[in-house]
């Protein structure tokens, strides 16, 4: 065999193994970009890494992107620990980004975070109540919180208050 045969043999099989590497990291690439893009703290060797921690790239990244647009700074290990910590990532966005809205900027990560892994019901009302129960605990004016839905199966309300 020639010794330039052999070279080019070498260069075509390295150039097939660089384009499929370049394939395969480009979904990740575009993932990195647009998140970067929308201001959100992640290395992109934290996202190649991802998959080998068991951890959904585009559901870190998609929620980094909501949280950054709303103007709240997270980076992606906080992102990456709550997944990894068994938290509903879209859960806990869309209650800090309802949280915001509503206008408790005092609301942060860590709050919605414990509320999510206690395994409380993350939904709007329910975050609204907590939120201002704790209010109320810490001394500021707060509005009563509303009554909750009756249940079709709820029985005569019995008032327990001591007389």
């Amino acid at each position: 065999m020639d010794p330039r045969t052999a070279v080019h043999a070498t260069l075509v099989v390295v150039g097939i193994v660089v384009l499929a590497l370049l394939i395969w990291q480009m979904r990740y690439l575009v993932m990195w970009l647009t998140a970067r893009r929308h201001g959100v703290a992640v290395s992109y060797l934290s996202v190649l890494f991802m998959p080998l921690r068991k951890v959904d790239p585009a559901v870190v990244l998609v929620n980094g992107c909501m949280l950054a647009r709303a103007g709240i700074r997270i980076t992606g290990n906080q992102l990456e620990a709550h997944y990894l910590a068994g938290g509903d990532l879209p859960r806990v966005t869309l209650a800090l980004v309802a949280a915001r809205v509503a206008g408790w900027e005092d609301v942060g990560w860590n709050e919605v975070c414990a509320v999510d892994l206690a395994g409380w019901d993350n939904e709007r009302l329910e975050l609204a109540r907590r939120f201002r129960a704790l209010e109320q605990a810490a001394g500021a004016p707060a509005e009563p919180a509303p009554p909750p839905p009756p249940t079709e199966d709820a029985g005569p309300r019995v008032d327990r208050t001591p007389d």
